[in-house]
């Protein structure tokens, strides 16, 4: 756990309302996100990293790097 812990970051209800914006946004889109996947893309976005995951819900959206 140590050597994971300097990539904690903290987030706050602002982060989670921004989430929740970028949730609604995308299911519109037809891609329906999980609350805690929304969360962590949106933090991603703010941090300027790309969000890895293999969830083909993300195929093709901005700044993911999508795995199979």
């Amino acid at each position: 756990m140590n050597t994971f812990s300097k990539y904690l970051i903290d987030f706050g209800l602002e982060d989670v309302s921004e989430a929740m914006k970028l949730r609604l946004d995308l299911k519109r889109k037809r891609h329906d996100l999980s609350y805690a996947d929304a969360l962590g893309y949106s933090l991603s976005q703010r941090m300027g990293v790309k969000f890895l995951t293999g969830d083909t819900v993300f195929r093709g959206l901005n700044g993911v790097e999508y795995l199979e």
